[in-house]
């Protein structure tokens, strides 16, 4: 399990290499469902410590690969940095990040 963001900013887990959502929170748990649409996943967890309580992983969809898991991961480092460092090229941005990546291999156009 791990908590992310989405492409919006906004909490998004991963658990079973499935990606989901933050659906609602109420004063002791959050509600996550699914980003694919049409798929009717949903887990609870603790609004603490993100234990999962409750699990309805019943996928109608592919899961994610480690490929894709390391792709959001650096989509986003590489939005944050933008964000953070605005007087920096994007195109030297994406490029240190696909450097400093080895487990992947990415060719930059």
């Amino acid at each position: 399990m791990e908590i992310t963001t989405t492409n919006r900013g906004k909490p998004c887990l991963i658990l079973e290499n499935c990606r989901f959502k933050c659906a609602r929170v109420t004063k002791t748990t959050k509600e996550w469902r699914c980003t694919t649409d049409r798929c009717k996943a949903r887990c609870t967890t603790d609004l603490d410590t993100t234990i999962v309580i409750h699990s309805s992983t019943c996928h109608n969809h592919s899961s994610m690969t480690a490929e894709d898991k390391e792709k959001h991961k650096i989509r986003q480092f590489c939005k944050r940095k933008a964000t953070d460092d605005i007087s920096t090229r994007p195109s030297k941005i994406v490029c240190s990040e696909l450097m400093s990546t080895e487990s992947l291999d990415y060719t930059h156009v």
